[in-house]
């Protein structure tokens, strides 16, 4: 019987661990507008930028970016005390690719690491700011721009 139990527990994680990544994917698409952080790239704009980076950002526009696991871009910024051009990581556009990272944990894990970890290692690109809302799991990372 504790044998059952042991193979029992794992199936009942992982499918409490998918039903809280769905939930999240169909929350953004049902109440997505209402949140506080944008949901792609093209939303980004200076109010929000000054307000996660703690500066004031005058300008936005995208350098550059692609897609994978996240939506990834780099953007040149204009403004008061900023860097000349940024790299900001946000969840993939498209829901399937969303709830690839949310099985993994992808955008809360990484969130935290800039948050919680990164300030006290070396050698990692300097987070200005970053975001996580756990109801749509949308997300959002500056880092300095290395390329």
């Amino acid at each position: 019987m504790a044998e059952t139990g042991s193979r029992v527990a794992p199936v009942v994680r992982l499918a409490a661990h998918l039903g809280r990544g769905l939930q999240r994917v169909a929350t953004d698409l049902v109440i997505g507008r209402v949140r506080s952080l944008p949901r792609t790239i093209g939303d980004l704009d200076a109010r929000f930028l000054s307000q996660i980076m703690g500066c004031t950002v005058t300008s936005v526009s995208v350098i550059g970016g692609d897609a994978g696991t996240s939506s990834r871009a780099r953007l040149a910024l204009t403004g008061d005390g900023v860097p000349e051009s940024v790299f900001v990581k946000m969840p993939a556009e498209t829901a399937a690719t969303r709830l690839m990272g949310e099985i993994g944990i992808l955008g809360e894990t990484e969130t935290r690491f800039y948050q919680e970890l990164a300030p006290e290692l070396t050698g990692v690109p300097k987070s200005y700011g970053s975001a996580f809302d756990p109801v749509t799991g949308r997300f959002v990372i500056v880092l300095e721009d290395l390329a």
